[in-house]
């Protein structure tokens, strides 16, 4: 069996993804809570912009730029948009 460990970090963007990120990767596979970010969904997603891009995420990439994670995700309000980086900051937005 391999073990592959990657040092993740999420972004929610205070939507309806937060809990299942808590739950799924942080309380079932053991990512660091730390490395969820807004993760409590309110009504105006805190005032900010609910689509992640590299306008709206930039709290994600700028934690990206500093090295310590290998990748980091976006979600969008209903959370059918995911935006991920890569450690190299090559983008790929997928939607439904």
């Amino acid at each position: 069996m391999v073990s592959l460990l990657y040092c993740v970090s999420v972004f929610i963007i205070l939507t309806v993804m937060g809990p299942y990120v808590t739950k799924i990767l942080c309380q079932e596979l053991g990512m660091d809570s730390a490395n969820a970010v807004n993760c409590v969904p309110l009504p105006d997603f805190g005032k900010g912009h609910p689509d992640p891009n590299l306008t709206y995420a930039e709290e994600l990439v700028n934690e990206l730029k500093k090295g310590v994670h290998d990748f980091g995700a976006a979600f969008d309000g209903d959370g059918v948009c995911c935006f991920i980086i890569l450690h190299s900051f090559i983008c790929l937005v997928t939607k439904h």
